[in-house]
């Protein structure tokens, strides 16, 4: 199973899992997404079960966010939540035609 996630490094609980191999992804990098589904895809080489379970927490009332807190709890909720960048989406589909 591949885990991604921002900071891998600082990641202890899946580490100890023998099935689970950690990759660096951040999803709101397209160069990220790519770079970390090429590493996948290379170890892996298909991908069976997509899941994205990346969120963010902004407290407080909204008209005190700033800009760039709006804009990253958008792009990592929305925009995250969507790989569709160019680099998966052709093999995920080819891998999953019925």
């Amino acid at each position: 199973m591949a885990a991604t996630m921002r900071n891998p490094a600082q990641e202890t609980e899946l580490t100890a899992l023998e099935n689970v191999k950690l990759f660096q992804l951040d999803v709101t990098d397209s160069q990220s997404i790519a770079k970390a589904y090429e590493a996948i895809r290379m170890e892996y080489w298909t991908v069976d079960v997509l899941l994205n379970n990346a969120g963010y927490a902004l407290f407080g009332p909204l008209e005190l966010s700033t800009e760039d807190q709006i804009r990253r709890a958008y792009d990592t909720l929305l925009l995250g939540d969507d790989p569709g960048n160019p680099s998966v989406y052709p093999h995920v589909t080819r891998e999953w035609q019925w």
